[in-house]
């Protein structure tokens, strides 16, 4: 039998009835002084409540169980996951789009695209949604959660039957490079990705003398994929987790979740983790903080290595206590490491033994890259696949030397820039090594130059260094980068070929994508195209 997200939340307001499933930060006069706790009897209790209130309101106007219900959230907060719960105890199927997105037409694609019957959407700051369709109702959330008056269990219809293809939750992609994609998510696949999680997020603190009860910190939106499944392992475990006030909280919220909320273990992007680990370069009071975590969890693209080295070296669990995740919006995590660089098979079996996850490594353009791959008889594989019933995944790997079927992640496709030569550029290991040898001169930077003959580095400066001279701030980043020996070793067309190929542009001008912050490589490319024309104008090829 097939094991659903209710059923998860069941589970653990049974077993966990008392225990905190979350904190909530109660604020005076914009200070933290202290979180609420929600236990998980209150947390199902509210989930029920809820769904008792949405089923009344959409059947009444006709919108019946098994429909499509969008929900546009900002994710970060109790009463959202609360209302995506409520939704799908309702019996239908919610499909979550982040308040992130803005452009009108982008969320009336996505509405339509899905064949919603309804949107539900936070009012908080922002416009009515515009849907170009007559039969798509539009509802606000309503200011509190709504309480049950006395009515009991069997007022709430049971959710309908379904076969374990049917859809049972819509996401969609971050939209890095493009309009975001729907991503369906099967009741077969959710289940498998219930299976993961089972494993990959067993609480730190059954592994270690501190047996402390574990905090967890909110990382991204309920709409990510991340989260979602987070969650739904900290709620097989009955761990508990923390509100955030944001997705990149400042410092001083991070040292008040650790001694007011005792959070005991993060969960972070990399751009976040890597500011964390920045403050604990200039802060000893912070990195003992950050030391006392039982562990930090990240995934994504890896934050820059000099900074992950800095943090093994002084003490902060990313390497020991650390699971690097390998996820998709599409396929759940998929591999996981307790070692920064190396990514190995998740092991995950049926009850008889045989193995759950089919994957493949196949070669890219003839060269050592090798794209993962999901196979059609693995149980996690994503309901919108390839001609052949593959999922091509877009993520790149390198077999590590003399031990096969360990693989080093070398970032997506889109990671990688072809130049005029048709030959590609690891953008990833360029970035890094900017980030290695100019952390005190620069706060982000991406690799662009598609097309060209080599490739051009643009870096956001510190706001302390960005007064000065461009030029002699090029000039410096320039030197540094040539003495790393794989900047040194690379071909002409592999690396920064002078100071004329550096950009410098205003702090905050990346554009990022809104959960993970990530740079968002083909819109910072679009829109510094003149400059790159401009510059291969005046460069002798």
């Amino acid at each position: 039998m097939l094991q659903t997200l209710i059923a998860n939340l069941e589970r653990a307001s049974s077993l966990y009835a008392s225990l905190p499933a979350f904190k909530i930060p109660i604020f005076q006069e914009d200070v933290i002084t202290g979180y609420m706790e929600i236990t998980y009897a209150k947390l199902y209790q509210d989930v029920l409540d809820n769904a008792r209130y949405w089923s009344q309101v959409l059947q009444k106007d006709g919108v019946q169980q098994k429909s499509v219900v969008g929900l546009y959230v900002h994710g970060m907060k109790y009463t959202d996951v609360v209302h995506v719960y409520g939704i799908m105890r309702a019996g239908y199927i919610p499909q979550l789009i982040n308040r992130s997105i803005y452009a009108a037409d982008v969320i009336s694609h996505l509405v339509l695209k899905s064949d919603a019957r309804a949107l539900v959407y936070d009012p908080d700051g922002a416009k009515i949604p515009h849907i170009g369709a007559s039969n798509v109702k539009l509802y606000v959330i309503p200011p509190s959660i709504p309480v049950s008056n006395g009515q009991d269990d069997q007022a709430l219809q049971d959710t309908p039957p379904s076969d374990a293809n049917d859809v049972a939750l819509i996401l969609h992609t971050g939209g890095t490079s493009s309009i975001p994609k729907l991503v369906r998510m099967s009741y077969r696949l959710l289940d498998t990705i219930l299976k993961k999680v089972k494993l990959l997020y067993t609480p730190f603190s059954k592994d270690n003398d501190k047996k402390r009860y574990e905090v967890d910190s909110w990382i991204g939106s309920i709409c990510h994929i991340g989260f979602a499944t987070l969650l739904t392992g900290r709620w097989y475990h009955g761990t508990c987790t923390i509100q955030q006030t944001s997705g990149f909280p400042p410092r001083s919220e991070i040292i008040s979740m650790v001694r007011l909320g005792h959070l005991s273990r993060a969960s972070m992007f990399p751009v976040l983790l890597s500011r964390c680990i920045q403050d604990a370069r200039d802060d000893t009071e912070f990195l003992n903080l950050m030391r006392n975590l039982d562990g930090i969890i990240t995934g994504g693209v890896p934050p820059p290595r000099e900074l992950e080295n800095w943090a093994w070296e002084n003490g902060i669990n990313l390497i020991v206590s650390v699971l690097t995740t390998h996820l998709s919006t599409e396929a759940g995590g998929v591999v996981e490491t307790k070692h920064p660089q190396l990514l190995v098979h998740f092991p995950l079996n049926a009850d008889d033994g045989t193995p759950l996850l089919v994957y493949d490594f196949r070669s890219v353009d003839n060269s050592q890259l090798k794209e993962f791959i999901v196979l059609p008889q693995s149980a996690d594989i994503p309901t919108d696949t390839a001609s052949d019933g593959c999922y091509y995944t877009g993520d790149l790997f390198e077999e590590f030397a003399g031990e096969s079927g360990v693989y080093v992640c070398k970032g997506r496709d889109a990671d990688w820039i072809k130049m005029s030569s048709g030959l590609k550029v690891d953008c990833t290991t360029l970035e890094n090594i900017a980030y290695q040898t100019c952390s005190d001169l620069i706060f982000g930077c991406v690799i662009i130059g598609t097309g060209k003959p080599s490739p051009a580095l643009v870096v956001e400066p510190h706001s302390f260094t960005a007064s000065g001279d461009q030029e002699s701030l090029r000039n410096e980043i320039f030197q540094r980068i040539s003495t790393s020996d794989i900047h040194a070793k690379g071909l002409s067309w592999e690396k920064i070929a002078s100071p004329e190929m550096i950009i410098v542009v205003e702090e905050g001008w990346l554009p990022r994508t809104a959960v993970k912050g990530n740079v968002r490589r083909v819109v910072a490319e679009e829109r510094l195209r003149w400059k790159l024309d401009q510059i291969w104008a005046s460069t002798p090829v």
